[in-house]
């Protein structure tokens, strides 16, 4: 009765340990230098890069959406209106609240490659997570990537939830 037990749960284990070799995790992954960051970022989920811009000196935030593993620019927004004529769009700036908005032209990118600047501000964030890219690598270039590792590697990785 033992061993027929202790050999369910053998099964058991292997079969979870199956299941998580197998299973992938959409997920968001942030490389530099000193260390990395990945998180849950599900199909569809928004995902905001903020800055302090170096000539107007405001807030900007462009605005992802994660579409299969590609991020679509959706629209910019700041409080002053030349922080966003800045991306020189086509389409029309509107006023929301304070801001002034933006919607983007048609872009999907498969990764960023950002330069982290001191006093810049960066920071990106999700539903669910946020983190200050200063804080986080300093001074170095970092790449965002939307990948699908099997959730046992994720977790391994540091995944935050």
């Amino acid at each position: 009765m033992r061993r027929a037990l202790l050999a369910l749960a053998a099964i058991a284990l292997l079969g979870t340990g199956v299941v998580l070799l197998t299973t992938s995790v959409p997920v968001l992954t942030v490389s530099g230098d000193r260390n990395g960051f990945i998180a849950y970022t599900p199909d569809g989920d928004k995902v905001v890069y903020s800055y302090r811009q170096s000539i107007y000196h405001v807030t900007v935030w462009e605005e992802f959406e994660r579409t299969g593993d590609k991020l679509r620019l959706m629209r910019v927004r700041a409080e002053d209106i030349r922080a966003v004529e800045y991306f020189r769009w086509d389409s029309p700036i509107r006023q929301e609240s304070t801001y002034f908005v933006a919607d983007a032209p048609p872009t999907e990118v498969k990764e960023l490659v950002i330069r982290i600047s001191p006093g810049a501000e960066q920071r990106m964030r999700a539903s669910g997570w946020s983190i200050f890219l200063d804080e986080r690598f300093g001074d170095a270039v970092i790449t965002v990537r939307l990948e699908r590792p099997p959730v046992l590697v994720a977790v391994v990785r540091g995944l935050t939830w």
